[in-house]
């Protein structure tokens, strides 16, 4: 099959592979940069990026694979060369380099002598061959990392990061990991923009490999990320209405240094491959989302229950927005209020604790006095107890505030 897939046109070779396979064939020839999480690494997987890539010899190193074990290095190096030998005759064949496998870099001198298109190695071998200058990287066009375990991994992506600084041009770069481990963010350091490709996504579309069905258009669909039971959750326009709620409220509510404080301990318990999933989880909570797909709902009843169910949570959800709106940011605890106008807002950085702390001290004003606080970009309006409005836009009007005159009055009433 491999050898067949390195003869196969850029329109074809897609479908030959099977989804799993097939599916990062898009991200190959575009030259994507990915990270795919497979639970083993396998040979077949490992090759499929310089198949795609490599197509002519004596260009010098064109194609670099990286494993962490010798004996990894021998069969994925032995299996590359049967591929390439089933191609047939050719003037000059593609040379594969299996370098790790002798003792010491010395012995393998003949063998980089050879110029080969391909090397197969382990990472200290390719860095003993650079500095005893017996190899460049100048023509590389597709890097294959086989990222080890959580034990090796810390002094393997550092001879990595090595490895890459001697790299020209951009060339396309790719891992293969059994599973995600915390030193997994080292190695994706040196990718552009990687595309992820977690465990489940890789195992569910194996798994579809001995049975597809359908149509080419459902194959194309499922080819990356599988059919997707959960559509109507991204076409939801009452969730995404939350997102912009919530967005709104951490503008123009919320204390960036707090958040900034939570954002410390998520950085720090949470792996970058799962914060996302962190988020969906939390918004999901958030919004009262159900976990079962829209069509086993439907099939529960007589099809309209799910509808009703989202209408009621969508007329839920505006309630609680227009609470929200009508609830004061603090409510003044005696008597009246006045609105009193502030010339800062949004663009000059204001949130509400900067305006109650500016305003509690003056003319006897504690935080109890002042009731709803309004922001806009460039002024604000706060709620202040009657009978001490007089003695704070007095104290306040034509003071600094941040290295900049500000007016305090009373809030103009609409006609």
């Amino acid at each position: 099959m491999l050898a067949h897939v390195h003869k196969l046109n850029k329109k074809r070779v897609q479908h030959e592979l099977g989804p799993s396979l097939g599916s990062l064939c898009p991200m190959i020839l575009q030259g994507r940069d990915f990270l795919v999480e497979t639970g083993t690494v396998d040979d077949e997987s490992l090759l499929i990026p310089l198949l795609l890539r490599v197509r002519k010899p004596n260009l010098g190193v064109q194609a670099l694979i990286v494993r962490e074990r010798p004996e990894d290095v021998e069969r994925t190096g032995a299996l590359l060369q049967r591929v390439l030998d089933r191609r047939g005759s050719r003037k000059r064949p593609f040379v594969v380099a299996q370098l790790g496998v002798a003792d010491t870099a010395r012995k393998e001198t003949d063998i980089v002598a050879r110029k080969p298109d391909i090397v197969v190695s382990t990472a200290s071998r390719v860095i003993d061959h650079l500095r005893r200058d017996n190899m460049q990287l100048h023509a590389v066009r597709t890097l294959v990392i086989e990222e080890p375990g959580m034990e090796a991994a810390e002094g393997f992506n550092a001879d990595i990061e090595f490895i890459c600084s001697k790299l020209q041009g951009n060339p396309h770069r790719s891992v293969f990991v059994a599973e995600l481990h915390e030193h997994t963010s080292q190695v994706t350091s040196v990718l552009r923009r990687p595309v992820t490709v977690p465990l489940a996504t890789w195992t569910r579309n194996r798994s579809a490999k001995g049975g597809e069905s359908g149509s080419h258009t459902e194959q194309q669909e499922n080819l990356t990320m599988g059919k997707n039971p959960f559509t109507h959750v991204r076409k939801d326009p009452a969730l995404k209405n939350q997102i912009k709620d919530i967005l709104k409220a951490i503008h123009e509510d919320e204390d960036p240094e707090e958040l900034n404080a939570y954002r410390a301990v998520i950085n720090s318990n949470v792996s970058i491959f799962t914060r996302g999933y962190l988020a969906a989880y939390l918004l999901k909570q958030a919004t009262g989302g159900n976990t079962q797909p829209r069509r086993q709902r439907s099939q529960a009843g007589n099809g309209r229950g799910p509808k009703e169910s989202r209408a009621q949570r969508s007329e839920q959800r505006a309630e609680q927005r227009e609470q929200r709106s009508e609830q004061p940011t603090s409510e003044a605890s005696n008597g009246p209020t006045s609105s009193i106008f502030v010339s800062i807002g949004k663009n000059r950085k204001v949130y509400p604790k900067d305006l109650i702390q500016l305003f509690c001290g003056v003319g006897g004003l504690s935080a109890d006095d002042v009731g709803q606080i309004k922001i806009l970009d460039n002024y604000s309006f706060v709620e202040v107890a009657t009978d001490k409005s007089d003695a704070a836009i007095e104290t306040l009007n034509n003071s600094d505030f941040r290295g900049k005159k500000i007016t305090v009055n009373y809030a103009r009433k609409k006609d």
